[in-house]
């Protein structure tokens, strides 16, 4: 009889052994990145792909991911498209009742986040038209390390057909500025006064900061049609 109970007794803890440890440990990283990903595709759209890495398990329960990955792709950020999001994260730390209960994905803390996203030449068109060029009189173009625009600006009853060397600048924490910095019509350089005129209308400026995890932008690149930004966690 104290053979069966020790046995019993053995099984019993090697099942809670199964339960504490094994479970959670494969469990709830999986159930947590189903619901990060249902928050984040309720809010931006398309598509996104979140991986967690766990020690055991219930340090999620605590509100903390030792390590996590979130990838997405076609997001809406207010009317601005994204075309690629990539996340890695160490030690970060979410609000946990707004997660499970909300199904909102709030940021509280990281001991290391690194962000790259992009935005191409035909989504920044969009925003661009949409909040600064309703009549879409100038494109912006991108290529490596540089980005114009071209278009068409009436001047003295005369309609120019003009290209705008332009620079992107970052304002933190997490705003692009798109300044014209040179104006060419036919080729000949005008004078700066003209450029003065075309910017206080042309300049333009969006701003990340309402994306579900802030961050800091710290650089930027240009390639063709393309816009990538770099940046860690706020």
């Amino acid at each position: 009889m104290g053979a069966k109970v020790k046995g019993w007794l053995m099984t019993i803890t090697l099942i809670s052994c199964v339960v504490l440890l094994v479970i959670p440990h494969y469990l709830l990283p999986r159930t947590a990145a189903w619901i990060i990903g249902g928050a984040l595709r309720s809010e931006l759209g398309g598509t996104v792909d979140v991986q967690i890495g766990a020690n055991f398990g219930w340090e999620l329960v605590f509100g903390r991911f030792p390590v996590i990955e979130i990838a997405g792709s076609d997001w809406n950020l207010d009317g601005l498209p994204i075309d690629s999001f990539h996340l890695q994260g160490r030690n970060v730390r979410v609000e946990l009742v707004s997660l499970v209960k909300h199904r909102q994905f709030v940021y509280l803390s990281a001991a290391d986040l690194q962000v790259r996203l992009a935005i191409t030449e035909q989504g920044l068109n969009q925003y661009f038209w949409g909040r600064s060029d309703p009549e879409q009189r100038f494109r912006i173009d991108l290529a490596k390390d540089q980005a114009v625009l071209h278009g068409a600006f009436e001047l003295w009853q005369t309609k120019w057909d003009v290209s705008l060397a332009s620079q992107f600048s970052i304002r933190r924490p997490a705003a692009i500025v798109i300044t014209p910095v040179e104006l060419m019509i036919f080729d000949t350089r005008v004078p700066d006064i003209l450029l003065e005129l075309i910017n206080q209308q042309y300049q333009f400026q969006f701003n990340l900061d309402r994306l579900p995890i802030p961050i800091n932008l710290e650089r930027l690149e240009l390639g063709d049609e393309y816009l990538v930004l770099y940046g860690s966690g706020a």
